[in-house]
């Protein structure tokens, strides 16, 4: 068997730092698994860099390479994790609607989710998404749940930090004690 092309061997080395190019050049051919690889890695690049316009756009790029390859469970863990990383993305370009129809057209896939920890992150970002738009009772019981999650996954993560030690978690359970155990008693008098 003889060894990989050079330009083979020099594009392992780019990997980490240009994972845009790769995503580019690997959605150009039919292997898709590595576009797909590629195109989360660019996205999660972006967004660490601030970068939120291309970081949406890697994730639109992923989402539609997702659809494209088979319904298993790996990549509906895929999809899953890839959602559940977006809040940031979405909640810097002022688009928390769009994102908030994403998460609750997954709702029931996540579910499926073996991993404790990622249907605790996607919980989350729901439980945050509903607390914006007023879902209190909702927004309650869906951050709730995720403390459960996360005893469930016996770690804590940053998912679990969040939600446990969450001021939104605290103002839910006071609000909800305001009103009587039911937060959408505080909405309707407002």
């Amino acid at each position: 068997m003889s060894p990989p092309p050079a330009h083979w061997r020099r594009s392992t080395r780019i990997d980490s730092k240009n994972p845009e190019r790769l995503a580019y050049h690997y959605s150009q051919t039919l292997n898709r698994e590595k576009a797909l690889e590629y195109l989360e890695l660019a996205n999660r690049k972006s967004a660490k860099a601030n970068a939120m316009e291309e970081a949406k756009t890697y994730f639109d790029q992923a989402m539609v390479f997702l659809d494209a390859i088979p319904d298993t469970a790996n990549n509906r863990h895929r999809r899953i994790a890839l959602i559940a990383n977006q809040w940031i993305v979405f909640w810097l370009l002022f688009r928390v609607p769009e994102y908030y129809d994403i998460l609750n057209r997954h709702e029931a896939m996540a579910a499926t989710v073996e991993e404790s920890s990622l249907r605790a992150r996607f919980a989350f970002a729901l439980g945050h998404c509903q607390w914006v738009f007023g879902l209190l009772d909702r927004s309650l019981d869906t951050i709730t749940n995720v403390a459960t999650l996360v005893e469930e996954a016996g770690e804590i993560g940053e998912a679990g930090r969040v939600a446990v030690d969450s001021p939104l978690l605290g103002q839910l359970r006071a609000i909800a004690l305001l009103a009587g155990t039911s937060a959408s008693n505080v909405t309707s008098a407002l």
